[in-house]
């Protein structure tokens, strides 16, 4: 029938002179039409992968690619892109048995707002259009609940959500949970799910039915990706955001058994490369969350062959207490994995978030995990740490586990990106203590140095601390000495040049040998850079040399 109407109107072009001229032009572009119908209508469900679609963000700058699956090797597969054709290659694999992986490789394009459509045609029949595609920065946003935490859960959620409509060039996709099915004992190919395909950020999109803290779309990704895009690069360049994360998983689950072997952890579930799917019913659901290597395989090798830019990470509390001297080296070995898939990940940076206060007993469980995602910054010099340790909720309705302070983490994560990823001169962290000792006045109190490139054009400031919940969780500033431990309160310090001076409120009579500044599972933070960004919490010797403490302490820790 479409073919017959074509007929029609081009026989009524034939009877007017005035459309001779374009008579060609017109039929040959409506018989195209007709037949991308005719292929679009028989185009199998994997044809193009899970994590590509209409509304992408392809990254900026790199090669890019998109891909999917034929079921024969032999069949070619053609992508037109911008008027020019890619040929695919067809590997001799595919996500499942008898069928075959294909992928056509595009060169570098500049970021910007100009819209694409890829036209995908195989020699079986098969055709896919992927329209509104746009080149810019693409983020892969990973870990748990905290990352998982969506927007209508924040606490600027009334105003955030409205705006999104006003940014359409931050575009999303969010990974699903199906725990419905089986998990891949080896990586896969495609994703079993996808919650949200790639679509143009929105209010509807972020307002979703349920208005749920753990739906989507994540507000951390979300936020930092809109700061990025405002602040950093002024409007202009489009982000791409992939929320890809499970709510209670330990990052044993993210990684490869050799990356966990390689630190001296044991994986309970190696990637066994003699059967591909777990089928026992019994084994899906919770093993998600604890599973070695079931996420990696499942929502991060899918991506292997997309480009990014930088990786957001936010998890840690599920490896509080399990692990947790390890975790430094299990999240490296974690990144080294990634960065190996492939070409579009092999120089990105990691961005991560060091966990937030919750009450957790008083043990300092919290505040060595902390201590130890510091020291992952030592282990891979492409990860960068911004702190959430002062970000405490203990009144959010869902859990003081899970604050609502979302859109301050995202800002700090952008910030991170700032000099990371975009070359500006903003920290990337608050204030790092390079050497502190013994005052010299007979006080016997301390000083504290600081890297000049983490304070800031406006120097140091004091600022009060969060509410403390519970004084047994709270982390407070003490001086340590032979006879124990004496309270610095905020009246008790005094910055002078960007230096910190801490005297004891209680008179002493011999010389401190430590300095504790907020180290518990909930830090009372008080010391801040031009930038709000916190001194974290530490623990330090006195005297004090960064570059001595940290090179010997190193020398022990798993790599």
């Amino acid at each position: 029938n479409l073919l017959k109407q074509i007929h029609l109107i081009h026989s009524l072009f034939l009877l007017h002179p005035l459309f001779c001229a374009l008579n060609q032009i017109v039929l040959f572009n409506m018989f195209r039409l007709a037949i991308a119908f005719c292929f679009l209508a028989s185009a199998s469900a994997d044809f193009i992968s899970k994590s590509i679609g209409s509304n992408m963000v392809l990254q900026r700058n790199k090669v890019s690619s998109v891909y999917g699956f034929v079921e024969a090797s032999n069949v070619t597969v053609n992508c037109t892109l911008d008027t020019v054709d890619y040929y695919a290659e067809v590997s001799e694999y595919g996500s499942a048995e008898g069928t075959f992986f294909w992928k056509c490789e595009f060169p570098e394009f500049p970021g910007g707002f100009d819209e694409y459509t890829i036209d995908i045609v195989s020699s079986s029949g098969e055709r896919a259009m992927i329209e509104n595609v746009v080149f810019g920065d693409v983020f892969m946003c990973g870990g748990q609940s905290n990352m998982e935490f969506s927007m209508p859960g924040m606490s600027d959620a009334d105003t955030e959500i409205p705006d999104a409509d006003n940014f359409p060039y931050l575009r999303i996709l969010s990974v699903g949970e199906d725990t419905t099915s089986p998990f891949s004992e080896i990586p896969l190919d495609d994703l079993w799910s996808v919650e949200v395909p790639w679509s143009v950020g929105s209010a509807a999109v972020m307002q979703n039915a349920e208005s749920d803290a753990f739906d989507y779309f994540s507000s951390v990704c979300y936020m930092t990706g809109k700061y990025i895009f405002t602040d950093l690069l002024d409007n202009g360049i489009p982000i791409g955001l992939i929320s890809s994360n499970w709510g209670g998983s330990i990052i044993e689950t993210w990684m490869t058994s050799e990356g966990i072997s390689a630190c001296g952890d044991t994986p309970t579930t190696a990637n066994k490369p003699s059967s591909q799917f777990i089928t026992n019913p019994a084994t899906v659901g919770d093993s998600y969350t604890s599973t070695p290597s079931v996420n990696f395989n499942n929502m991060i090798y899918p991506f292997k062959d997309m480009s990014f830019v930088a990786v957001l990470w936010y998890q840690g509390e599920s490896n509080t207490g399990l692990n947790t001297d390890l975790y430094d080296c299990l999240q490296a070995n974690m990144m080294d994995a990634w960065r190996s898939m492939g070409s579009g990940w092999n120089d990105i940076s990691l961005l991560f978030v060091q966990l937030a206060p919750w009450a957790a007993g008083g043990t300092s469980a919290i505040a060595d995990m902390r201590f130890t995602q510091y020291l992952a910054t030592f282990h891979d010099t492409n990860s960068f740490m911004v702190s959430a340790a002062d970000l405490g909720d203990p009144d959010s309705p869902y859990g003081d586990i899970h604050p609502r302070y979302k859109n301050e983490v995202g800002r700090r994560l952008s910030l991170a990106a700032s000099t990371v990823l975009y070359g500006k001169p903003v920290p990337h962290s608050g204030p790092i203590v390079t050497s502190a000792g013994v005052l010299d006045d007979g006080s016997f109190g301390a000083y504290l140095l600081f890297d000049a490139d983490t304070i800031g054009p406006n120097g140091l400031h004091l600022s009060d601390a969060q509410t403390c919940p519970d004084p047994t969780v709270c982390g407070y500033h003490y001086l340590m000495y032979d006879s124990g431990a004496v309270l610095v309160d905020t009246d008790s310090m005094t910055i002078q040049d960007n230096k910190l001076i801490m005297y004891p409120s209680e008179p002493q009579t011999d010389v401190p040998t430590q300095v504790m500044y907020g180290y518990n599972d909930y830090p009372m933070l008080t010391i801040y850079n031009s930038y709000d960004l916190p001194l974290i919490p530490f623990v330090i010797p006195l005297p004090f040399s960064s570059n001595v403490f940290i090179k010997d302490l190193m020398k022990s820790r798993p790599h």
